[in-house]
């Protein structure tokens, strides 16, 4: 007998608002968050495997290690900089609705992304190239800080309770699409392009398209329908929804450490398995980056078609539980792939070894997003989830690739996955405590409004 990962019992109010939305509308919905995933795992993607070409460009460094590791100090501070994108964004989408929050987030990547695409190298401006790459970087930070919370809150609020796995899943798949085009786009110029002619102007390219994917998003996000829950939650003031003081209410507060616990051990595994993995085959076992791109390719199609499966598993047997034994998989298995992967030396060998790690990750993150909302109420949903999301990026995901290549260059490279175990094994803990927490709950119910409480009393 599974024990169900949803609330046993659904808030009746959420039920009978998300009937009100046709298929159709649901779908496009669903398109339009999924496809901000695209456009924000293609810009992640792409940053981080075209770093071998344009870090040497940008940054000032004597070597490629050096140049890569002031590379992922940026990455970094795009990381750093979520949890005020939380604020900024999830106060929009839990005030003025979650449309015009992901309208905002996609605005801004836009402008992010143009900026990278047109930065100057270090040898025509000097230190103003690294300058204008750190703001463009701050801007994405800030719009993918608060699309998170706002996508959660979204997916799981136009999708019905028997399908809200599958729902969610939009969004690995989405995440794992945005993964694999920016590895085709990487396999595709470094085939026709010389490493002269990538080093040259090649690695604008995909950023390039970014700003074209960018502005085909903010169309589609213009025209798509507000949730139907959220349309509920405005009957209170907006004031009093979006509060950062609620979520540190005594309910509030347990279910943001379960988001940020959940989060927090399980980004530095996703950003190993899906970035750092490739400059392990190319820095560490000294492959051609086309080979290690096409074996990186394979494993990101893995996980792309393995998550709708995740995600009616997750409907059938409880999403929480399938996203327990997600982190418990990876807890077990990075070790040893990792050992795996080294022992073989070879691309084949890689291959194997990210698409076992893939599948992990893939199970997860399938049905994280409606795990995550359900934790929190929707008055508070956007706020709650992009907050303990957009803390635990920064603190854990930001410096993952830097730790990574910190151990390598130190002659230890395993410590880092040694490291992601432990971690792991920390995550899985939250996950279960996840389930106990989901499966003991009746309901989430919307938010009463304080005014109306008030009056109660």
């Amino acid at each position: 007998m599974t024990v169900p990962a949803e609330p046993a019992r659904p808030s009746l109010t959420e039920v009978a608002a998300t009937a009100t939305i046709t298929p159709a509308q649901r779908k496009r919905a669903t398109i339009s968050v999924a496809a901000g995933s695209v456009l924000e795992y293609f810009d992640w993607i792409i940053y981080s495997v075209f770093a071998v070409y344009f870090a040497p460009l940008v940054f000032h460094a004597g070597d490629l290690t050096s140049a890569l590791l002031q590379s992922a100090a940026v990455f970094a501070t795009g990381y750093l900089i979520r949890p005020i994108g939380a604020v900024i964004i999830g106060k929009v989408s839990d005030r003025h609705g979650r449309k015009p929050a992901l309208t905002l987030s996609v605005t801004m990547v836009t402008i992010g992304t143009l900026m990278i695409a047109a930065v100057p190298t270090y040898a025509a401006v000097g230190v103003w190239s690294s300058v204008m790459l750190v703001v463009a970087r701050v801007l994405q930070g800030l719009a993918f800080g608060g699309e998170f919370g706002t996508a959660s809150a979204t997916l799981r609020e136009i999708s019905p309770p028997e399908r809200r796995g599958r729902v969610s899943s939009s969004f690995t798949i989405a995440s794992s699409s945005g993964n694999i085009l920016g590895f085709v786009v990487l396999v595709v110029l470094t085939t026709v392009l010389s490493p002269a002619q990538m080093s040259s102007f090649g690695w604008r390219i995909p950023f390039a398209l970014a700003v074209v994917g960018a502005f085909v998003l903010l169309y589609l996000r213009v025209r798509m329908i507000e949730s139907p829950v959220f349309r509920l939650v405005e009957a209170s003031p907006a004031r009093e929804r979006g509060r950062i003081r609620d979520l540190l209410s005594p309910g509030n507060r347990g279910s943001m450490l379960l988001v940020f616990g959940a989060f927090a051990m399980t980004i530095p595994i996703f950003i190993t398995v899906t970035s750092y993995s490739q400059k392990l085959g190319v820095a560490g076992l000294g492959l051609s980056s086309k080979s290690v791109g096409w074996a990186l390719l394979i494993a990101l199609v893995v996980m792309a078609v393995s998550t709708y499966f995740f995600g009616w598993l997750g409907d059938r047997y409880g999403t929480a539980t399938v996203f327990a034994i997600g982190v418990g998989s990876a807890t077990v298995l990075i070790v040893p792939a990792y050992l795996f992967i080294t022992g073989t030396g070879t691309v084949a060998g890689l291959t194997i070894g990210v698409s076992v790690l893939s599948l992990c990750v893939s199970m997860w993150g399938a049905v994280q997003q409606t795990v995550y909302a359900a934790l929190l109420p929707p008055h508070l949903r956007a706020l709650g989830v992009g907050l303990a999301v957009g803390i635990a990026t920064a603190a854990f995901g930001g410096p993952a690739e830097l730790v990574a290549l910190s151990f390598a260059k130190a002659g230890f490279p395993i410590g880092h996955f040694i490291l992601m175990t432990f971690l792991g094994l920390c995550g899985t803990v939250v996950a279960l405590l996840i389930r106990k927490r989901l499966a003991a709950e009746r309901s989430t119910p919307l938010a009463e409004p304080a005014s109306a409480a008030r009056q109660a009393r």
